[in-house]
């Protein structure tokens, strides 16, 4: 997939994540003591973050992200 089709399809997706509403389950849940609503907060801002600056992170939201990332998977995976 070229850069601009990736673009593309995360623009499409981050328009997805905002037009959809935040899981009413999920509120107030916590796993590794974080909570989901801010979980999907930073996630969401990283994602857009990378979009507007054409698909670069800086190393602070890379970390965050790697470790949003994680604990996502784990709480997945438990749900």
């Amino acid at each position: 997939m070229i850069r601009s089709e990736l673009m593309q399809k995360a623009a499409h997706l981050w328009q997805e994540h905002l037009d959809a509403e935040f899981p009413a389950n999920l509120r107030g849940v916590e796993f590794e003591d974080i909570d989901m609503v801010l979980l999907d907060a930073d996630t969401a801002g990283c994602a857009y973050t990378w979009i507007n600056n054409g698909g670069a992170l800086d190393p602070e939201r890379r970390g965050l992200l790697r470790d949003r990332v994680t604990v996502g998977v784990y709480a997945a995976s438990t749900v």
